[in-house]
């Protein structure tokens, strides 16, 4: 075998390693997607689970129902900010400032910010049900709290 073949058989072969790495790195993160998921959906259900247990814990307390449902908006408000940030882009967040009628040039720093800045206007109005309507409606496969 000379050099030209040798070089050739070394070509071929670099050639379908490239090949068979690139197809595993795919299938590694397709994997990598799917747990990553599965996690979110069980952190997304336990949220929802501990606001439910929460809330029902402090309904024997018939002096703070008040207080019981404000807390229960704070659970639930946070597994939405939670939400927010794994399927909403920076860029996607203001638009959705926008369509509240948001200044989103007063929110400083970045999507975190962003994020609070929402959650916060429906948390302080009482109006958490018509933000999570909305995200239903723009993600309509992510198990938004029930309120």
């Amino acid at each position: 075998m000379d050099a030209d073949e040798q070089r050739q058989n070394f070509d071929d072969l670099e050639t379908h390693l490239r090949q068979r790495i690139s197809n595993l790195l795919a299938k590694l993160g397709s994997k990598l997607f799917d747990i990553s998921r599965r996690i979110d959906e069980h952190a997304d259900k336990l949220d929802d689970h501990e606001a439910r247990l929460r809330a029902l814990e402090k309904t024997d307390a018939t002096p703070g129902a008040t207080d019981d449902l404000r807390q229960r908006q704070l659970v639930i408000g946070r597994a939405i900010m939670r939400r927010m940030g794994a399927y909403f882009s920076a860029e996607e967040l203001i638009d959705l400032m926008l369509d509240f009628g948001m200044d989103h040039e007063g929110v400083s720093g970045g999507k975190e910010q962003q994020i609070r800045a929402i959650v916060l206007r429906f948390y302080r109005r009482n109006t958490l049900g018509l933000l999570v309507m909305r995200l239903r409606e723009l993600r309509p496969h992510v198990e938004w709290p029930s309120l």
